[in-house]
């Protein structure tokens, strides 16, 4: 395998990258998902909340978009490669290599061209001075006094994945990537737009023979609320609905999250799970035949919809 398969079900080569293929969705969840300082902190702070913190100082100095955006995503790559710490790196030339294509790449993509020198040391410069500021206040070390160049304070407080990736998409929608940003919030709108304008089906009026056996993507909403409790995609949409309400444990994967979601303590085993997706749910989907346009579209619709769960393919 010459790939990652990221978060939105993307196949990913971070040795030849294809820059069609690099997502500010992947980006903002892997790094949320990262720790700072390979872990050494004593509360969880993640790559992304330091990467905002960078992009704010960058608009709180009032420097130009290229350099806030260029703070932003200026760990971008680790979404895709890991990281590796300083004292290791030096004595990886090949590890570098790649890392810099990639990093170059990321940037070139949000950004909308190649990033300048000038530039790229503006965004070190808040790099370092952010480093300087987090060492004493997440590790039992400091890391020199550049932290007295930083015009904002900032708050290392651990904070919940998914709100720092979703305001890591903000940050980079509000200070405005290149139109690729508006193509893809275009897109998903559309195809939101399509999914919830197709006809909805009661899993208590569930006929399957009406459904198709094409691959697409789906979605799962509370009858009473209208809130998205799942978003999915797969190679067999009728299959798939079945699997929900009478399928093995293993491919139960909603009646799996509700029995365990504190929110409905009522929900204590699978048979009750299933009698509430009865009781309480429908669903809706749109069929699409290439695996990447699925797994586009369901990271797309899992933001846009705020889906309460997330599946990966069957």
């Amino acid at each position: 395998m010459s790939y990652i398969t990221t978060v939105t079900g993307k196949h990913f080569d971070p040795v030849s990258p294809d820059p069609e293929l690099i997502d500010v969705f992947d980006i903002a969840h892997a790094l949320s998902m990262i720790c700072r300082a390979n872990g050494h902190v004593r509360r969880f702070y993640s790559v992304a909340q330091h990467s905002i913190a960078c992009a704010k100082e960058a608009q709180a100095r009032g420097w130009s978009r290229e350099i806030v955006l260029g703070c932003l995503f200026h760990d971008g790559s680790e979404a895709y490669l890991s990281d590796v710490t300083r004292p290791v790196k030096k004595d990886l030339p090949y590890y570098l290599e790649v890392e810099d294509r990639l990093q170059n790449l990321i940037w070139e993509r949000f950004i909308g061209r190649p990033i300048t020198q000038e530039e790229r040391r503006a965004v070190f410069e808040i790099d370092d001075a952010m480093l300087s500021m987090e060492f004493p206040r997440l590790m039992p070390d400091d890391c020199g006094d550049e932290y007295q160049n930083l015009t904002r304070e900032v708050i290392c407080e651990e904070a919940s994945p998914a709100s720092v990736r979703d305001e890591f998409i903000r940050l980079a929608a509000s200070v405005g990537t290149k139109c690729y940003m508006q193509e893809r919030v275009d897109e998903g709108a559309r195809l939101a737009a399509s999914l919830l304008a197709s006809p909805k089906y009661s899993f208590s009026e569930l006929k399957p023979s009406e459904l198709p056996k094409d691959p697409g993507v789906y979605a799962i909403f509370h009858k009473a609320t209208g809130e998205t409790l799942y978003v999915g995609r797969t190679t067999e949409i009728r299959k798939r609905i079945k699997q929900h309400i009478g399928g093995p444990e293993n491919s139960a994967r909603l009646k799996k999250y509700l029995v365990n979601d504190d929110r409905l303590p009522e929900i204590v085993n699978m048979k009750k799970a299933k009698d509430y997706m009865m009781e309480n749910c429908y669903f809706q989907f749109v069929t699409a035949e290439e695996p990447k346009q699925r797994g586009r579209i369901e990271g797309l619709l899992s933001y846009l919809l705020k889906v309460r769960y997330i599946e990966t393919e069957h």
